[in-house]
This record gives structure tokens, C-alpha cells and sequence, in this order.
């Protein structure tokens, strides 16, 4: 979903790479050691259940329930996502700062 978000983003100039968008995802991932994760029914189950107000994107909402079920932070600058971060939902660190 990471990657969904990050090629849709550059596409629609909302990000702006110094590179092709597949080329900085995998110089990323490779660079930074991650590991990618598999939407599971869990995940899926629990962004279906999340609330309506949280986020309307589903790929957001599948972030948000994957960082709950792996117990990590979501790195993100979505205020939305930080807000229900801050209600304690989830972690999540501020892309912004």
C-alpha cells in the first residue's frame, strides 16, 4: 500500500522524487532494510472496521490496521491518521517535523 501511495502521489504531483517512482521505492526498501507485509483477512477486517471519520482512503485505511496489527509506528504527514494517532489508536510519528 506504501507503494501504491507514494507512485499515486508522485503521479499526481502531490510528491516530487528525484527519480522515477519505482526506482526511489526500491533504492528505499532496499536502503532501509524493510520488509513488505501481506494484506491478511486481520488487516482487511480491521480497516473495514474502523471508523468512518478516521479516512475515507482505503489504502490509508489498510495502513492504519496494518501498524495496529504489527504494532508499529506509521510514519505519515495525514493529519487525519495523526489525529486518531493522538487519541491513541495507533503510533505514529509526523512526517511533517
Amino acid at each position: 500500500m506504501v507503494a501504491w501511495e507514494i507512485a499515486m502521489n508522485a503521479r499526481k504531483g502531490r510528491l516530487t522524487l528525484d527519480m522515477p517512482s519505482n526506482r526511489w521505492i526500491a533504492m528505499v526498501f532496499t536502503g532501509l532494510d524493510l520488509r513488505e507485509v501481506a494484506v491478511s483477512r486481520d488487516i482487511a477486517w480491521d480497516a473495514g472496521q474502523l471508523p468512518d471519520d478516521i479516512h475515507g482512503d482505503p489504502g490509508d485505511r489498510i495502513m492504519i490496521a496494518t501498524a495496529r496489527m504489527l504494532k508499529c509506528p506509521l510514519l505519515t504527514s495525514d493529519r487525519a491518521i495523526l489525529r486518531h494517532a493522538a487519541a491513541g489508536h495507533l503510533k505514529a510519528i509526523d512526517a511533517r517535523v
